[in-house]
């Protein structure tokens, strides 16, 4: 292998361009090889070849790499859209590869012109999705594009064509990824208006679209929800794919619309849920798309359309699936599942809207409330830890830290009790039910309590109530208290200090 690298070389430096891609052929052999093989592989830098190859001589094959980028000549015309390729046309497409990685600067300074030259194969290269190196596939898909986005449009546009035709779907999209802008977005909304695209390509067009939030393929995918279309199978299919994608993509924002459709269509909503009951239940929760009043809305139309079966046919199912294993899951199936996991879901949000939609699904479905009041006990638990704004360490201390009463509450305090002392206003009149013991408290010349009882009883022994002296003692601390307070009230101060000094006292200061 390493003569027949020399010999291309050698062919390739006197002139002779075919010698590039023969060469790339050879550096796939080994010593033992007895014949070639197909080889897809874009980096050459990993062919046995390279590998085996001297510094000098690798340094010829990259110079032999740039000047087929600038001289070689793809033929674009003879082979797109026909699914085969010429080796002339694949070892271009390795040439920028290696370039790439082996001297960028030299990449960095391609001409627009080249890029054009070169731009369908770049865009075209058979399994080039599946290269290790994403990011050198990245580079070479948005030079091509910036340098040369009109050709790259005419070549997706007509690549679109060709799968949609082959396969009834469109997987070209997936590498544009890379890169946006309007003008390639005007190019794919003009092409939702190709009527011969199937549903498939309309889905993998719109979800490209709605992706990058454009509005124009909102309105078109609604116009398909529209009530004036008509019912054959391709309309059908095509509503059926609108609706998907507005799912997927917009979300709330287009819901009422898809909704509405559903509730006058029910036949159809079950095609339309069944289409995004996979992907919604294996790509995570419903809340991705749809908040969380639209899922209770949702959650309750399903379980009416498909009402839970009974016991008996549950553990037949069961069986039927344990005991056989050529059963395959119907759509149904699916969206049973995907339904089921809705109220779990709901559960893990928490948030006080995923509660208010349990509550409304439990309201609206009679047979759920044994089924589902724990789930919402537990989203409600949930929801208030997540919302729990735990107190401050100033908060705290406010909580626990007794306060001085203002000065002036300390005075009117006192005179409410020296007038009480003074002039009762309250009726002082004691009588104890079921007892024999009746009388008055009053206060005497000298301010002192005394208690008049009178006795019905004839019998001494009796005593006196207990409850009444329990109510005198009350009376006599409140009153004791309040002095106290009154007349130690700077030591009282000074143990527990208040947070802010009294304003009365502040005004006092004033005054004087």
């Amino acid at each position: 292998p390493k003569t027949r690298i020399l010999q291309c070389l050698e062919g390739f430096e006197a002139g002779h361009l075919d010698s590039w891609w023969r060469l790339c052929q050879e550096m796939t052999l080994l010593p033992s090889s007895q014949h070639y093989i197909e080889n897809w592989k874009t980096d050459l830098t990993t062919l046995p070849g390279w590998r085996e190859a001297e510094k000098h001589t690798k340094s010829r094959i990259i110079s032999a790499a740039k000047r087929y980028i600038q001289d070689g000549e793809p033929n674009t015309e003879t082979w797109l859209g026909t699914n085969h390729f010429p080796y002339s046309t694949l070892s271009g497409y390795k040439a920028f590869r290696l370039v790439l990685d082996k001297d960028i600067e030299f990449f960095s300074k391609i001409s627009a012109e080249v890029w054009r030259k070169w731009t369908a194969i770049i865009l075209d290269y058979p399994n080039a999705r599946n290269d290790k190196n994403i990011d050198a596939r990245q580079q070479l898909i948005q030079n091509a594009y910036q340098n040369a986005p009109d050709e790259f449009i005419r070549v997706l546009l007509k690549l679109i064509k060709q799968e949609n035709t082959e396969h009834g779907s469109i997987t070209i999209i997936k590498e544009l990824k890379y890169l946006w802008d309007k003008k390639l977005e005007v190019a794919l909304l003009d092409k939702l208006n190709d009527a011969e695209l199937t549903s498939r390509s309309l889905g993998d067009l719109l979800a490209i679209l709605l992706e990058h939030q454009a509005n124009e393929a909102v309105s078109f995918a609604e116009s398909l929800l529209s009530f004036r279309w008509t019912k054959d199978d391709e309309s059908k299919e095509k509503a059926i794919t609108a609706a998907k994608a507005l799912i997927m993509y917009t979300g709330d924002t287009t819901w009422p619309t898809v909704w509405q459709f559903i509730q006058a269509y029910p036949d159809i909503g079950i095609k339309i849920l069944e289409s995004v009951s996979y992907p919604l239940k294996f790509g995570g929760s419903l809340k991705q798309s749809l908040s969380e009043n639209y899922i209770a809305e949702l959650y309750i139309f399903m379980t009416r359309q498909f009402p839970d079966p009974p016991p008996e046919e549950k553990s037949t199912a069961k069986g039927i699936l344990r005991n056989s294993t050529d059963r395959l899951i119907r759509p149904e199936d699916s969206l049973r599942m995907w339904k089921e996991r809705i109220p779990a879901q709901l559960q893990q949000l928490g948030t006080h809207e995923a509660c208010q939609a349990l509550h409304k699904i439990i309201d609206e479905l009679p047979e759920q409330k044994e089924k589902l009041p724990w789930r919402l006990a537990e989203a409600e638990a949930l929801a208030r830890r997540k919302t729990w704004v735990p107190p401050t360490p100033q908060q705290l201390l406010q909580l626990i830290q007794v306060r001085e009463p203002a000065e002036s509450d300390l005075s009117k305090q006192l005179k409410e009790i020296k007038s009480m002392v003074d002039e009762p206003k309250i009726d002082n009149s004691v009588h104890i039910e079921n007892s024999s013991v009746n009388g008055v408290v009053s206060t005497g010349s000298n301010n002192e309590y005394e208690a008049k009882i009178n006795d019905s009883s004839s019998d001494i022994e009796k005593g006196l109530d207990w409850k009444f002296w329990l109510s005198l003692l009350v009376a006599l601390f409140a009153g004791i208290s309040a002095v106290v307070a009154t007349v130690f009230q700077s030591e009282l101060r000074d143990i527990f200090p208040p947070d802010s000094p009294p304003q009365v006292e502040q005004k006092q200061e004033e005054n004087n």
